[in-house]
């Protein structure tokens, strides 16, 4: 079996257990190259908690278990579960609509010319991305224009940390 169709069938299967478990699949890579093989999943909680190590392990545990079970995972192959991070990907038409008025980044293809752009994610429709700049340019961007959408991260604790030194400046 190629890479790429291992890799769905992973997927798939990853994706129906994890959903029992309360969780989704965010993103998966799996990487064969060298003398040992390396199957990572990003994860996230499907309620609005944020994932912790001590569920990165239980999903570990569990999903190795099954893997193996099923003969989907080789013996010699690491299995890293880890969160997606706060600059996550977002694939899914599903993840689309969820950030709507986040601010994402938007690389483009290789080649194109272009390294990428960021703006206020404001629309998502079949593929197509609607930002909004800082300027309140909007632009469509089609899903050929785009190879990779990440979250900027926003950090709330660090902004208001930020506001109370200013403010004990002032005093």
């Amino acid at each position: 079996m190629n890479a790429s169709k291992k890799v769905r069938v992973l997927e798939k299967f990853i994706e129906a257990r994890l959903g029992e478990m309360g969780y989704e699949l965010v993103d998966i890579s799996y990487s064969g190259k060298y003398a040992r093989k390396m199957l990572e999943l990003y994860c996230d909680r499907t309620d609005e908690d944020a994932i912790t190590v001590g569920n990165c392990t239980e999903i570990s545990k569990r999903l190795r278990s099954a893997l193996e079970a099923e003969s989907l995972l080789d013996d010699d192959c690491s299995l890293v579960v880890s969160s997606p991070g706060l600059d996550r990907v977002v694939k899914r038409p599903e993840d689309f609509m969820k950030f709507l008025g986040r601010r994402i980044r938007v690389s483009r293809p290789e080649g194109s010319g272009t390294k990428g752009v960021t703006g206020e994610l404001k629309g998502y429709d079949d593929g197509n991305l609607t930002l909004v700049f800082e300027d309140g340019e909007e632009q469509v961007i089609s899903r050929e224009d785009y190879r990779l959408v990440r979250l900027i991260p926003e950090i709330e604790a660090l902004k208001k940390k930020g506001k109370k030194k200013a403010r004990s400046a002032k005093q």
